[in-house]
């Protein structure tokens, strides 16, 4: 007993680091799946707000001129064109949700990377 003093305090501890170790890596693994999914995430998000913002709505607003210019000259029901509107304001509400979602994400994003958009900033700095 003089002889093995601490080696019981000692396996305990390289017990307890081991799990601990498996445990910092099943950690860092899962947080790795989830920021690649977010990115994923965002990535899609910024190109459904792009696709509305450069495809979508200036096609509605057209489509709406269009048919206000046919409702003035009676060509075409008034019903119409406030039908056409409301499409408008709905793709208007999705723009905006859209917006949202993507800064979520953002958010989601750099709370589990431990960043701050500081940091994403100075390093889109750095990369130039």
């Amino acid at each position: 007993p003089m002889f093995d003093a601490g080696e019981a305090q000692r396996a305990a501890a390289e017990a307890r680091r081991v799990r601990a170790s498996a445990a910092r890596a099943r950690i860092l693994e899962v947080a790795r799946a989830r920021t690649a999914a977010l990115r994923e995430v965002l990535e899609s998000r910024q190109k459904r707000r792009e696709i509305i913002v450069s495809q979508m709505l200036p096609r509605a607003r057209g489509v709406v001129a269009d048919l206000d210019k046919a409702a003035n000259a009676r060509l075409i029901p008034v019903s119409d064109v406030i039908q056409a509107r409301r499409t408008l304001s709905e793709l208007l509400i999705n723009e905006a949700e859209s917006h949202g979602d993507a800064f979520q994400t953002s958010v989601e994003l750099l709370a589990e990377t431990g960043s701050t958009p500081l940091d994403v900033v100075s390093q889109g700095e750095s990369a130039q």
